[in-house]
């Protein structure tokens, strides 16, 4: 059951195959994970499937009844306040009591009647760090199908599904905040850069020239730099090449991401590899730390 979270987040995907495995061990007609949602930051509050042959299909509120009605979704709502309140201890509902819990409240009678009616019931809390968060319900059409070791058997089951979503919740979080790492690396090396370019950085305004291929030159330049066309510049050295590109860069839609200039020729053979694509720590002799080459470094600039 736990390794039902290893592929994501989305409800619609979880709740039937926690639903196929606890039905293994408790037969059931329904389940909801309630509240889910909330735990896992996502836009489905939560979630319900029902038992169709061997498979669980999810279905939604607005399959049961049309909430669009504001006396309904406000007698809907103080439902809903009424079983989480029940919700706060374990509740196995079996014969008479279920029969009163599905006739006394509105939403639990809209299941029952969806369902083609529902005669056992469970609920368990699911917490998370010793705190309440969700609640984990199963029902059945089937008269007197639980007794008290099912409970006690749905209680171990849910702190199971308290311990998946925590380890889930953790896990979002090292992946946030790796990446989160990896940006602000890159975002400091482009800052080491840009730094080292400082003295050498111009702009298209600072091309200083009037004449007739000074102007042909700008027009060139501003019918180019709208496109995502690769330019070639030519040009004896000491011609401005670099001015030109750095011109190009700065009226093109790519002003905001990172010109990186690279001399090829000054590069050592030895070295191309490792300064134009990237190295992981570790991965050769003096690798001491991991490095993003120009490649990426200018990705999208």
């Amino acid at each position: 059951m736990v390794s039902t979270f290893r592929n994501g987040r989305d409800l619609t995907d979880i709740t039937p195959a926690v639903a196929s495995a606890i039905n293994k061990l408790l037969p059931l007609d329904l389940l909801t994970l309630y509240q889910a949602g909330r735990v896992l930051g996502t836009t489905q509050d939560s979630t319900s499937v029902y038992r169709e042959g061997d498979a669980f299909l999810p279905f939604s509120t607005e399959d049961m009844v049309d909430l669009s009605d504001p006396t309904v979704r406000e007698e809907w709502q103080a439902a809903l306040t009424e079983i989480e309140i029940r919700m706060q201890e374990p509740s196995l509902n079996v014969g008479e009591v279920s029969r009163s819990a599905l006739a006394g409240n509105f939403v639990a009678r809209h299941f029952g009647n969806w369902m083609g009616g529902l005669q056992s019931s469970m609920y368990v809390l699911i917490t998370i760090n010793n705190r309440p968060w969700a609640a984990l319900v199963i029902a059945s059409k089937t008269a007197y199908a639980y007794v008290e070791k099912d409970l006690r058997l749905l209680q171990d089951l849910s702190r199971l599904l308290g311990l998946a979503l925590e380890n889930l919740l953790d896990f979002e979080r090292i992946k946030s905040l790796s990446e989160q790492l990896e940006q602000d690396e890159q975002l400091e090396q482009e800052k080491v850069y840009l730094s080292e370019e400082l003295k050498t950085t111009y702009n298209f305004a600072e091309i200083i020239g009037t004449g007739p291929a000074m102007q042909k030159l700008f027009k060139s330049i501003a019918l180019v730099a709208p496109t995502d066309y690769t330019v070639l510049i030519t040009g004896e050295t000491g011609a401005g090449k670099e001015l030109v590109a750095r011109a190009l860069h700065n009226v093109s839609k790519r002003t905001n991401r990172t010109m990186i200039k690279v001399n090829c020729a000054a590069l050592p053979p030895q070295l191309i590899e490792s300064e134009l694509f990237w190295y992981e720590k570790g991965s050769f002799t003096g690798a001491f730390n991991k490095r993003v080459g120009k490649f990426e470094l200018t990705h999208a600039g």
